[in-house]
């Protein structure tokens, strides 16, 4: 699925069979404002229309609370303002409001699309399963060994965390940088 299914103000419209409205007009609002409750604080609280129009917005579009556009949001927390529009919903002022709308010209509730079952498959390829063999002499008592410098370019590889080359066939002393000649 691209996006939640069970969002509650695009099941609102759907249940209903009602399309959205499009973008308020201040008249609109106007008509639609005496349906919200007066909030108690004026500092860091959404305003009813923000929150009102940021829930139209986002159910016309088929969006996500957190793809909502910054001028739809102003300033305020997409989890600020889905807390307080669905609060509008629960106490019934988000449906007067739309219902105080009266006739307009709406969108419908874009379709949830769902993607298809995926089979993802891979292939093993049994080259790659061992190392490649190439002639290498080391003494365990001694820290030189013979064959790392012509090997280092051909099959030597990284160990996650370290910056130092490893040969296919190391032993504790291969594992050092090999010595260069004083």
């Amino acid at each position: 699925m691209l996006r939640n299914a069970g969002c509650p103000f695009e099941g609102w419209f759907e249940e209903r069979g009602l399309l959205v409205p499009p973008e308020l007009t201040d008249d609109e609002w106007k008509r639609v404002e005496a349906c919200f409750p007066v909030p108690r604080k004026k500092t860091r609280i959404v305003p009813p229309r923000v929150a009102f129009e940021a829930s139209l917005y986002k159910v016309r579009h088929g969006l996500q609370w957190k793809d909502l556009p910054e001028e739809v949001l102003q300033g305020h927390r997409p989890n600020s303002i889905y807390q307080r529009v669905l609060g509008y919903l629960k106490d019934g002022s988000w449906g007067a409001a739309v219902r105080a709308l009266g006739d307009y010209e709406g969108t419908p509730v874009p379709p949830l699309y769902i993607l298809p079952d995926l089979d993802i498959t891979g292939a093993f390829d049994p080259a790659l399963a061992t190392l490649p063999e190439s002639p290498m002499t080391c003494d365990d008592d001694d820290t030189t060994c013979e064959g790392v410098a012509e090997r280092k370019s051909s099959n030597s590889w990284r160990i996650q965390g370290s910056s130092t080359p490893t040969t296919a066939r190391s032993c504790a002393p291969c594992s050092a940088p090999p010595r260069t000649a004083a």
